[in-house]
């Protein structure tokens, strides 16, 4: 009876170990597609303003850029400025499927003596990395902190539907502007 316990939890350690390294095989595959990507520079990029992709306008503006390769997006950059910061998102594609989304937020400090907000100097506060298999976030990681930390979704299935939803949105804007 022993010799079953001990089995099973060499079997449950062996399980483990095993979904662990092809976990880390596949984010390995997807750094090495994210730098790929970044390292290429033969794109044709198409740019949207603000009220082109925006739903609401901000008070900083924005940017939407695509970088298409052969027809097909490889990247997406939306840029959006705000009172308190900038928000940047990338949006990584691969064979037409979104693989990667890193996410960033700099904030403009409050300066006490002055009672108001520095709008010369940016602060990085969060960053954040959701990568996919198919239309599902396998891993997430996040470092810092959003100024409005509710916007950090702890599902990683209503965040994925989120960026996917987004994704798919500006590809068509985007393939519009490109045609």
């Amino acid at each position: 009876m022993r010799h079953a316990y001990i089995l099973a939890a060499l079997g449950l350690f062996f399980t483990t170990s095993l979904f662990s390294q092809t976990k880390a095989d596949q984010v390995k595959e997807i750094q090495r597609k994210f730098k790929h990507i970044n390292s290429d520079t033969g794109y044709q990029v198409r740019t949207l303003e603000g009220e082109q992709f925006l739903e609401q306008t901000t008070d900083g503006g924005g940017q939407l850029s695509g970088y298409f390769k052969q027809g097909q997006v490889r990247r997406i950059v939306e840029s959006v400025g705000l009172s308190y910061g900038m928000l940047i998102t990338e949006y990584y594609f691969w064979d037409g499927q979104l693989f990667f989304v890193y996410e960033k937020e700099a904030d403009y400090p409050y300066v006490d003596s002055l009672q108001e907000i520095d709008h010369t100097t940016l602060i990085p506060a969060f960053e954040g990395r959701y990568y996919f298999t198919g239309r599902k976030i396998f891993e997430t990681k996040y470092s810092g902190r959003k100024r409005f930390p509710d916007e950090v979704i702890a599902s990683p299935a209503i965040k994925a539907q989120e960026l996917l939803q987004v994704s798919d949105r500006y590809l068509s804007l985007l393939k519009k502007k490109h045609n």
